[in-house]
């Protein structure tokens, strides 16, 4: 049981790691790939590009259903800062719950049935 507990806090441990990384490093990439994007939409060979894989027009003269555009469409598929930081807390506020918990279903504290109140009923076989 205590070998379980230990594999808990490790996975928890390393996926926070993961998820703080992610908090911390999201600016800077997000910053980078707008960069990128946004030179990439002057240049008419990339954009072409964009369009094909992302299915969306660029078209600012059109009128068009903001599902098909593709600042749109890329601004739905980058993660930025305003998801990050609930996701953390909520990661956090989980973890912490789970944790707490974890202590409390391992002494029993929540069992169904008082562990002093089983009824053994042995059978004797007569011959």
């Amino acid at each position: 049981m205590y070998l379980l507990a230990a594999l808990f806090i490790v996975i928890v441990l390393l996926n926070g790691m993961a998820i703080i990384w992610l908090y911390m490093t999201a600016p800077a990439d997000n910053k980078l790939f707008y960069e990128l994007f946004d030179n990439s939409v002057k240049e008419e060979i990339f954009l072409t590009e964009i369009e094909k894989g992302l299915d969306c027009i660029s078209d600012d003269d059109k009128e068009l259903d903001p599902a098909v555009e593709c600042d749109n469409t890329v601004n739905r598929s980058v993660i930025s800062r305003k998801w990050l930081k609930p996701l953390l807390i909520i990661w956090i506020a989980g973890h912490v719950i789970t944790l707490f918990l974890f202590g409390f279903t391992n002494k029993g504290l929540f069992a169904f049935e008082p562990q002093n109140k089983v009824k053994i009923k042995i059978i004797v076989k007569q011959n």
